[in-house]
Formats: C-alpha cells, structure tokens, sequence
C-alpha cells in the first residue's frame, strides 16, 4: 500500500469481508447494538504486513458496547491481514458500521 487511495481500496475490502463476522458479535451481544465507530491504527511491518490496532470502540448512540462485544470486535478488527504500508509507520481511520 503505497498511496492513501491503496490503503483506503485495502480497508475496504477488508471491512467487507468482516462484516458477516461483526454480525456474529452484534447476534450474541446481550444487549442491542445499533452501530459503533472505531478509530484504528494501522501500523506497518515489513515482517509482518500491518497490524491494526483497533484501540477505541464507541457505540454510535453514546451508550457504552457491552464487554462482551467489544472484546469480539477487537479480535476481528487484530486478525484482519493487510499488505505492508509504504507510506510510513503509522496511518489513522475513523470508520462506523450501522446496523
């Protein structure tokens, strides 16, 4: 991923593919999830590709995701594999799922 256009075209393709397993975490979460935001960290390794770091998730309504949630999201958001960035150590991304 060497322009900001390539990392965008990776994420969504990536956020595509995990979408069925949000869904997953929103089935069992004991209580109703409407959507979340999630700021992450998308932190370049040669060795390894990038590792995201989903390090702040949010509900969309201001009410607090259930710990159960949160942990099945943030799981999925760290296993997701990504080619290495080329455009440094570090890149930001704001992104919301709606339910």
């Amino acid at each position: 991923m060497q322009t900001p256009d390539q990392v965008l075209v990776q994420m969504q393709a990536a956020f595509r593919e995990v979408k069925a397993h949000v869904s997953e975490c929103v089935d069992r979460s004991p209580t109703k999830v409407l959507g979340f935001k999630a700021d992450l960290a998308l932190i370049g390794d040669p060795d390894v590709g990038t590792l995201i770091d989903a390090s702040a998730l949010e509900s969309t309504d201001g009410t607090p995701l259930p710990a159960a949630f949160d942990d099945c999201v943030r799981g999925i958001m760290q296993a997701l594999e990504l080619p290495p960035i080329g455009l440094g150590d570090e890149f930001k991304v704001n992104y919301v799922f709606t339910f």
